[in-house]
């Protein structure tokens, strides 16, 4: 969760990365967004349903889904 939160670096140390997933969570906090799911490493979480699984075999990169619903 830190990392969502905004609370962790990004591993390449550049100014300029890390900030997607605080952004992204953020928005889902204030229901711009709805059905967040991240796949990242080895964990897989469904916030929506409180899902959080770690995963088996390690994913090399992250997969987001998430939906935009009009107001």
């Amino acid at each position: 969760m830190r990392i969502l939160e905004g609370k962790m670096e990004s591993s390449t140390g550049l100014s300029y990365r890390g900030k997607g997933l605080p952004k992204i969570y953020s928005d889902y906090k204030n229901h711009s967004l709805t059905r967040l799911c991240i796949a990242a490493n080895d964990v897989f979480a469904d916030f929506d349903n409180g899902i959080f699984i770690e995963l088996r075999d390690e994913l090399n990169g992250t997969f987001l889904y998430w939906e935009i619903h009009p107001n």
